[in-house]
């Protein structure tokens, strides 16, 4: 697999991409070394995804993917197990949109900006291969947006839930010549399926480039994201079976909530060099903003060295990656990049309560307990080559160096000096065996050694005392993969074997009050299996993707655990017609095994049964397409996620009951 920024290539490029734009033709899909699972265009504006980007990541195989119902901490994602220990955000996936990263430099990955509206692809990774593409990298998503296009056009869509969810998007597209523009805003807001879970999102995006015989293709890609959100925080067994929309009382107490803003812009430059050679380069540079109200006890905050229940950074970041492709005369390829990436955070910490000589009022900032600013560095050089063996036979070989520095300047010191720094150094080299035959299989095994370093959120906090977690060491990993696709006409069957080793793989010590901390386990393992298959026929649509997760942590006593925030099983199948008049109806389930919270303690497992009607037509030149869906059709009640070692025993989120979600889009010009 090419480094991501070759991924988003169009077919009208000289060179030869592994995955591309428009949809792959099957030789290009055989031709991977990797299991990579594609979701195009039509198909996401088929599961019409209106709030979360679950809806549009559900139903690949390895992929899991938990929606919280909690904006405050975004969604649980995990391939093959990797991130799933995440409090927050993605860890252990790099996120590529448009060719410049969603993932910090310290690893941390969002996707609270990206556009559901323009979603034109979703390209996952999975495997070995995805090591190149930086640290921690178990898996890759590449999400492309639309381009603009002629004739100019504009685009609503408005959408609820019976869960209170509102949204509204509006866009547009125009082009003229070599130039083109792609704009969209939104707003999502609603009250949540819970008491405190009241948020507020709203977002633009802006795409737009221009190609010349020269100078190549430039895009210049801009969004924005500013969101409000209130945190129930977790329940336990007993709130969870008595009323799933309770919040904890903690939270309550202490008014729990986060506001976050982000801010990102950055340069995508495609050139042609000849026939058989081109560079890519991405610059970038964002900000994002974090202000956090947590719940711990006030005797607990105002212990001496305690940095406080209101956490506040402010993120500055940059980053280029440049590559150099090339295709020989004699069926051979290679790439080569570097990348290097900056990230500085002023972090603060306040006490979440104000106390006077009368009363002490919770919810509300107080005085400063925690003041450092953190700089991170990211360097990194890549290269990858494919030899052709044979005719049906290929080697792929790849090395990916890595170095990042992290020092820390603390500029409270009342409570001593926590400043210091570290460095993570690592090569890590990939190599696969390829297989294709002259019909519609193709097979490959592949090998890789990558490591993980801790982010700047695991660092900041000791499982045991205050102060930032300086114990806590990268996870090195050796991973294989035996996988094989098959295509043939409408159908697609794809199938992978995995088995990951890892030392000092990085878990949750505890979680309590939202704040959690990190510690090594002497070692982990992660094997399984992965089954997907995809049918699109003239009137028929039918998905289906499975997974198999045996994933372990052995700690130096020689315990060994099931990996918290993993299930054993978990899996989703739909099903769609088509009818006359542009009108389709389909039934899907989603479906898991216990998901494992830690302590021996498990969310029981679930099948969650969805139906869906929507209908397109044109009125008045404009094109209309409306849907409404029926989630959770038999109301089951169930833990949709869980909160890893959380120490109150608050380890469920609950997933929403039955609920109708109704949608409505007008467009002109072609979409």
């Amino acid at each position: 697999m090419w480094p991501a920024m070759l991924l988003a290539q169009d077919t009208a490029r000289t060179l030869d991409t592994v995955v591309v734009t428009a949809a792959p033709l099957p030789s290009d899909r055989l031709r991977q070394p990797s299991a990579t699972s594609v979701v195009d265009g039509d198909a996401l504006r088929a599961r019409n995804p209106l709030f979360s980007t679950e809806e549009a990541l559900r139903g690949i195989p390895g992929v899991s993917v938990r929606d919280r119902q909690n904006a405050a901490q975004d969604l649980q994602l995990s391939i093959r197990g990797a991130g799933a220990r995440s409090a927050f955000g993605m860890r252990g996936v790099r996120v590529i949109v448009d060719g410049i990263p969603a993932t910090m430099p310290d690893g941390q990955s969002q996707l609270g900006h990206l556009d559901l509206g323009t979603l034109q692809r979703l390209e996952i990774l999975r495997g070995p291969l995805a090591i190149l593409q930086g640290n921690a990298a178990a898996g890759v998503i590449v999400a492309t947006t639309e381009r603009g296009r002629e004739p100019t056009g504009f685009d609503a869509d408005t959408g609820m839930d019976s869960l209170g969810q509102r949204r509204w998007g509006a866009g547009m597209s125009t082009a003229a010549g070599t130039w083109d523009l792609r704009a969209g805003i939104g707003r999502l807001w609603g009250d949540g399926m819970r008491a405190q879970s009241a948020s507020e999102r709203e977002h633009a995006n802006l795409r737009s480039g221009f190609e010349h015989a020269a100078l190549g293709r430039i895009d210049l890609i801009v969004n924005h994201v500013r969101q409000f959100a209130q945190d129930p925080q977790g329940l336990t067994r007993a709130e969870l079976e008595q009323d799933p929309t309770l919040a904890a009382p903690a939270a309550l107490a202490f008014d729990t909530r986060k506001y976050s803003r982000q801010d990102q812009a950055g340069f995508a430059w495609h050139k042609d060099l000849s026939a058989s050679s081109a560079i890519n380069v991405a610059v970038y540079t964002g900000s994002r903003d974090i202000l956090q109200f947590q719940s711990i006890p006030v005797a607990t905050q105002a212990a001496p060295g305690h940095g406080g229940a209101v956490i506040g950074f402010d993120r500055r970041y940059d980053g280029v990656d440049a590559n150099w492709r090339h295709r020989g005369s004699n069926g051979w390829r290679a790439s080569a990049g570097l990348t290097r990436e900056h990230m500085r955070e002023d972090r603060r910490g306040w006490e979440n309560f104000v106390r006077d000589t009368r009363s002490t009022v919770l919810g509300v900032r107080g005085v400063l307990r925690r003041d450092e600013r953190n700089l991170l560095r990211a360097d990194g050089a890549y290269v990858q080559v494919q030899w052709p063996l044979a005719e049906a036979w290929s080697l792929d070989a790849g090395l990916r160096h890595s170095r990042i520095d992290v020092a820390s300047r603390d500029r409270f010191l009342g409570n001593g000096d926590d400043g210091g720094s570290l460095r993570f150094v690592r090569s890590s080299p990939v190599a696969a065996l390829h297989w294709h035959s002259r019909g519609p299989l193709a097979l490959h095994l592949a090998w890789g050694r990558g490591f993980e370093t801790p982010t700047l959120n695991e660092l900041a906090y000791a499982p045991v005392g205050d102060g930032p977690n300086r114990a806590l060491r990268p996870a090195v990993s050796s991973q294989w993969e035996l996988a094989g696709r098959w295509v043939d006409g409408a159908q697609e069957w794809n199938w992978a074997l995995f088995d990951v080793r890892s030392r000092d793989e990085i878990v949750v010590a505890s979680s309590s009050g939202g704040r959690t901390t990190y510690r090594n386990a002497a070692s982990g393992v992660r094997r399984g299996a992965e089954l997907g298959w995809t049918l699109r026929g003239d009137r028929w649509d039918a998905a289906l993707a499975s997974t198999w997760l045996d994933a372990r942590l052995q700690d130096a006593g020689s315990v060994t655990e099931r990996l918290p925030g993993t299930a054993r099983a978990w899996g989703s199948a739909e099903l769609r017609y088509r009818l006359a008049n542009d009108v389709a109806i389909g039934i899907g389930v989603d479906a898991s095994t216990a998901i494992e919270a830690g302590a021996g303690v498990r969310a029981p497992g679930f099948a969650k049964w969805h139906l869906l009607a929507s209908r397109a037509w044109t009125w008045r030149g404009r094109h209309v397409q409306g849907f409404a869906r029926i989630d959770n059709v038999l109301d089951r009640r169930f833990a949709g996620s869980v909160i890893v070692a959380q120490a109150q025993g608050r380890y469920f989120e609950p997933a929403p009951g039955r609920s109708l979600v109704i949608g409505i889009e007008v467009a002109t010009g072609e979409r």
